[in-house]
């Protein structure tokens, strides 16, 4: 499922003749760089890496993986290009901001502010859609620059 669980994204490496990228080393870059974000179960094998993230670690709030639940990163490669193919997804940050916005802040619209039934739930919905959109826009480029910064990096 697309937004708000969810996202795909690919980011593509052009095989130039002397790089040094292989589909080897990169699986290692970004293995190495979800360690130093704090990734927690990181699993890999020759072509893919899961792992967990989440706002329940011990982790500034501005860390790349606190919006992530967990995500998956598979390298795909052929004659001319390395692929980086990701599937993050974004359960806990979906609970947290529905219960925050529709419970908490929900509570305080009905109580406070003379409006419609109508107008306090599409007020309540706006703010939904601006939380939980700013979380996903952000974690999305977020990631797919954290990916290409890893590529693009010398050994």
């Amino acid at each position: 499922m697309p937004f708000p669980i969810s996202h795909s994204g690919r980011v593509d490496f052009i095989i130039n003749k002397g790089t040094e990228l292989t589909p080897q080393s990169l699986n290692s870059r970004i293995k190495e760089g979800l360690k130093k974000v704090k990734a927690t179960n990181i699993k890999t094998d020759t072509n893919s890496i899961s792992f967990y993230g989440g706002i329940f670690r011990l982790v500034p709030n501005w860390n790349l993986l606190t919006a992530i639940s967990s995500g998956v990163v598979r390298i795909e490669s052929s004659s001319d290009k390395i692929s980086v193919v990701y599937n993050l997804r974004f359960i806990e940050v979906f609970v947290i901001v529905t219960v925050a916005v529709f419970f908490f802040l929900g509570s305080f619209v009905w109580e406070f502010f003379p409006l419609s039934i109508a107008e306090r739930i599409l007020l309540l919905c706006f703010f939904w859609f601006w939380f939980m959109g700013m979380n996903y826009l952000t974690v999305v480029w977020r990631f797919s620059s954290f990916i290409r910064k890893i590529g693009s990096s010398k050994d």
